[in-house]
C-alpha cells in the first residue's frame, strides 16, 4: 500500500471497515465532518492502525518480533518488524520499534530513516525525539525534527515527508529509486514539507535527462 504523495482520499465524513475476512456487517470509522485534504494523511494512519488491529497475520507477526526483541535478538526482530510492516506501512508505532532493532545493531542511518518517518506519520513524544536525535548524533548531524504544526496543514503537500515520500518522489521525478541512507536520510534531515521534498528533487540536473521529452516540451511552450 503505498499512500506517500498521490495516496486516496478518503470520503470526509467516514471509512468503512471489514471487521472480518469473510462477509459481515462494515463497522463505520467516523470522522468529523469537517475532515478533508488536511486530515488526509491522519485518516490514513488511522485506517491503517485500525485495519492493522484486525489483521490476524499482522499480530502473529508483531508478537514474534516482539518476542525477538525480548530476547535481544535484533536481526530476527528487524526481519519481522519489517514484514508486519509491509502490511501495514502507515503504522508509525511499529515503524520505531522497527527503528530499535535496526539501531541495536547499529543500522544507525536506517533506525534514523525509520524513526523520522514514524514521526512524520505522526508518532509524537519526548522518547521519539531523544531517539531520533541520539542516532543522528552518533553519525555527527544534530538535525532536530521539525516540531508538529500546531495548525494541520492547509494541503497534503505541506505534511512531513517520511521514507515512501522520498521515493515515491524519485519514481515520479527521476524515474529510479533512491538509495536508503545516502538519499533518502538526508532528505528527510533537510526538508521540512512534501512540497520542498518535490523542488529540491526537481533542481536535480538528472532531472531534465530522465523527463527529456517533458523539458522539451515545456522549452516550446516557452
Amino acid at each position: 500500500m503505498n499512500t506517500a504523495l498521490l495516496y486516496h482520499r478518503p470520503e470526509p465524513a467516514r471509512l468503512t471497515l471489514v471487521e472480518a475476512p469473510s462477509p459481515a456487517t462494515p463497522t463505520e470509522v467516523r470522522l468529523p465532518a469537517e475532515a478533508g485534504l488536511a486530515s488526509a494523511r491522519a485518516a490514513q494512519v488511522a485506517l491503517a492502525m485500525t485495519e492493522a488491529g484486525l489483521d490476524a497475520a499482522f499480530h502473529d507477526l508483531v508478537a514474534e518480533a516482539d518476542a525477538a526483541r525480548d530476547r535481544r535478538q535484533w536481526d530476527i526482530a528487524e526481519y519481522l518488524y519489517w514484514r508486519a510492516l509491509s502490511l501495514h506501512p502507515l503504522h508509525p508505532g511499529y515503524r520505531v520499534q522497527y527503528g530499535h532493532a535496526l539501531k541495536e545493531q547499529g543500522k544507525l542511518a536506517d533506525a534514523e530513516v525509520a524513526y523520522r518517518s514514524a514521526w512524520a506519520l505522526g508518532e509524537r513524544g519526548e522518547d521519539l525525539h531523544r531517539h531520533i536525535m541520539h542516532v543522528a548524533g552518533l553519525q555527527g548531524d544534530a538535525t532536530a525534527p521539525p516540531l508538529p504544526p500546531e495548525v494541520p496543514p492547509a494541503h497534503p503537500l505541506d505534511e512531513l515527508p517520511w521514507q515512501e515520500d522520498v521515493e515515491l518522489a524519485f519514481a515520479l521525478l527521476l524515474h529510479r529509486p533512491p538509495q536508503l541512507t545516502g538519499e533518502v536520510l538526508p532528505l528527510l534531515r533537510a526538508v521540512p514539507s512534501r512540497r520542498a521534498l518535490l523542488l529540491l528533487i526537481a533542481k536535480r540536473p538528472e532531472m531534465a535527462v530522465a523527463n527529456r521529452d517533458l523539458m522539451l516540451l515545456l522549452a516550446e511552450a516557452g
